[in-house]
Protein backbone atom coordinates (compact mmCIF):
# COMPACT_ATOMS: atom_id res chain seq x y z
CA UNK A 1 0.00 0.00 0.00
CA UNK A 2 2.87 2.18 0.89
CA UNK A 3 3.84 1.89 -2.96
CA UNK A 4 1.17 3.22 -4.10
CA UNK A 5 2.13 6.84 -2.97
CA UNK A 6 5.09 6.85 -5.17
CA UNK A 7 3.02 6.02 -8.76
CA UNK A 8 2.61 9.93 -8.61
CA UNK A 9 5.24 11.33 -6.47
CA UNK A 10 7.99 11.09 -9.89
CA UNK A 11 5.50 13.74 -11.73
CA UNK A 12 4.80 16.08 -8.36
CA UNK A 13 8.60 16.04 -7.85
CA UNK A 14 9.53 17.46 -11.47
CA UNK A 15 6.60 19.52 -11.62
CA UNK A 16 4.53 17.70 -14.00
CA UNK A 17 1.55 17.22 -11.93
CA UNK A 18 0.22 20.91 -12.98
CA UNK A 19 0.32 19.96 -16.85
CA UNK A 20 -1.42 16.90 -15.79
CA UNK A 21 -4.14 19.06 -14.39
CA UNK A 22 -4.53 21.11 -16.89
CA UNK A 23 -5.79 18.86 -19.59
CA UNK A 24 -8.62 16.45 -18.21
CA UNK A 25 -8.23 14.38 -20.63
CA UNK A 26 -4.29 13.03 -20.06
CA UNK A 27 -5.02 13.15 -16.35
CA UNK A 28 -7.77 10.18 -16.96
CA UNK A 29 -5.56 8.80 -19.06
CA UNK A 30 -2.83 9.24 -16.82
CA UNK A 31 -5.16 7.66 -13.49
CA UNK A 32 -6.27 4.74 -15.80
CA UNK A 33 -2.38 3.68 -17.06
CA UNK A 34 -1.31 3.57 -13.22
CA UNK A 35 -4.46 1.60 -12.57
CA UNK A 36 -3.20 -0.83 -15.06
CA UNK A 37 0.54 -1.07 -14.09
CA UNK A 38 -0.33 -1.17 -10.00
CA UNK A 39 -2.96 -4.49 -11.28
CA UNK A 40 -0.70 -5.78 -13.82
CA UNK A 41 2.06 -6.00 -11.05
CA UNK A 42 -0.02 -7.43 -8.35
CA UNK A 43 -1.08 -9.88 -10.93
CA UNK A 44 2.03 -11.19 -11.35
CA UNK A 45 2.70 -11.90 -7.85
CA UNK A 46 -0.30 -13.32 -7.33
CA UNK A 47 0.26 -15.37 -10.69
CA UNK A 48 3.11 -17.04 -9.02
CA UNK A 49 1.15 -17.25 -5.75
CA UNK A 50 -2.15 -19.20 -6.41
CA UNK A 51 -0.20 -22.11 -8.08
CA UNK A 52 2.08 -22.12 -5.04
CA UNK A 53 -1.11 -21.87 -2.64
CA UNK A 54 -2.59 -24.54 -4.68
CA UNK A 55 0.85 -26.70 -4.25
CA UNK A 56 0.02 -26.74 -0.42
CA UNK A 57 -3.70 -26.40 -0.44
CA UNK A 58 -5.69 -29.92 0.38
CA UNK A 59 -9.35 -30.23 -0.43
CA UNK A 60 -11.29 -28.89 -3.02
CA UNK A 61 -9.86 -25.58 -5.60
CA UNK A 62 -12.71 -24.11 -7.78
CA UNK A 63 -12.13 -22.49 -11.06
CA UNK A 64 -14.51 -19.43 -9.73
CA UNK A 65 -11.21 -18.31 -7.66
CA UNK A 66 -9.26 -16.78 -9.90
CA UNK A 67 -12.17 -14.76 -10.89
CA UNK A 68 -12.55 -13.90 -7.99
CA UNK A 69 -8.81 -12.51 -7.38
CA UNK A 70 -8.76 -10.77 -10.42
CA UNK A 71 -11.89 -8.81 -9.53
CA UNK A 72 -10.50 -8.44 -6.33
CA UNK A 73 -7.24 -6.88 -7.39
CA UNK A 74 -9.23 -4.92 -9.85
CA UNK A 75 -11.12 -3.14 -7.25
CA UNK A 76 -8.06 -2.90 -4.95
CA UNK A 77 -5.80 -1.32 -8.16
CA UNK A 78 -9.12 0.93 -8.86
CA UNK A 79 -9.07 2.30 -5.53
CA UNK A 80 -5.68 2.49 -4.42
CA UNK A 81 -5.10 4.19 -7.54
CA UNK A 82 -7.38 6.92 -6.83
CA UNK A 83 -6.87 7.56 -3.69
CA UNK A 84 -3.19 7.81 -4.44
CA UNK A 85 -4.26 10.96 -7.06
CA UNK A 86 -6.00 12.48 -4.17
CA UNK A 87 -3.14 12.22 -1.35
CA UNK A 88 -0.33 12.87 -3.49
CA UNK A 89 -0.08 16.70 -2.16
CA UNK A 90 0.45 14.96 1.29
CA UNK A 91 3.71 15.11 2.83
CA UNK A 92 2.90 12.00 4.76
CA UNK A 93 3.30 8.31 3.60
CA UNK A 94 0.99 7.46 6.19
CA UNK A 95 -2.00 9.07 4.91
CA UNK A 96 -2.63 7.12 2.01
CA UNK A 97 -3.43 3.76 4.18
CA UNK A 98 -5.01 5.63 6.52
CA UNK A 99 -8.11 7.00 3.90
CA UNK A 100 -7.51 3.72 2.40
CA UNK A 101 -8.51 1.00 4.41
CA UNK A 102 -11.80 1.84 5.64
CA UNK A 103 -12.74 2.42 1.37
CA UNK A 104 -11.04 -0.72 0.69
CA UNK A 105 -13.32 -2.88 3.55
CA UNK A 106 -15.81 -3.73 1.53
CA UNK A 107 -13.87 -4.60 -1.62
CA UNK A 108 -12.15 -7.09 1.17
CA UNK A 109 -15.16 -8.83 2.84
CA UNK A 110 -16.86 -9.20 -0.39
CA UNK A 111 -14.05 -11.21 -1.58
CA UNK A 112 -13.62 -12.91 1.26
CA UNK A 113 -17.76 -13.64 1.49
CA UNK A 114 -17.56 -14.69 -2.08
CA UNK A 115 -14.59 -17.04 -1.81
CA UNK A 116 -16.55 -18.86 1.23
CA UNK A 117 -19.27 -19.69 -0.69
CA UNK A 118 -17.85 -20.96 -3.82
CA UNK A 119 -15.12 -22.98 -1.77
CA UNK A 120 -17.96 -24.71 0.11
CA UNK A 121 -19.45 -28.12 -1.25
CA UNK A 122 -22.71 -28.79 -0.96
CA UNK A 123 -23.83 -32.27 -0.64
CA UNK A 124 -26.10 -33.86 -3.00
Amino acid sequence: MLGLNRSFALEKDKGGLEGLLLTPWILARSILARCWRTWSSYWWSEAFLIPVRRAFQRGAWAPAVLLIVLLGTIGFAAVGTIFAALAVNTHRAVLLPILLLPVMVPVIIAGVRHRQSVGRRHPG
